[in-house]
Order: C-alpha cells, then structure tokens, then sequence
C-alpha cells in the first residue's frame, strides 16, 4: 500500500514480475476479489483497519 499525504489517497498494487496494476483503495475495498490473493489481501487490510479502529 502506498499513502500520498499530499493528496490523501491510499492505493494498493498488485505486483506480478513483470509489472504493477494499482487501484484506489475505494476501487480495492469495492470490488469482488478477482483471485485468492486478491481475497486474502483484502481480508488482511480489514484485519488491519479493525485493529486500529478497536485499538
């Protein structure tokens, strides 16, 4: 994940070996997973937002 403060936009890459395919976190959190990876890295930031949330 890559946070631009200047902007306030988080995004998310997908990286393969050749090339990175990046998305809004809007897009990212909106969207069916389109693979198991896709899944599991949306299920981990959730993970990660209710961490911060229950604190």
């Amino acid at each position: 994940m890559v946070f631009e403060p200047e902007n306030l936009h988080l995004y998310v890459e997908f990286a393969s070996s050749d090339h990175a395919d990046w998305m809004s976190i809007d897009d990212f959190l909106a969207r069916v997973p389109r693979d198991e990876l896709h899944k599991q890295a949306l299920e981990r930031l959730l993970e990660q937002i209710a961490r911060a949330f229950l604190g």
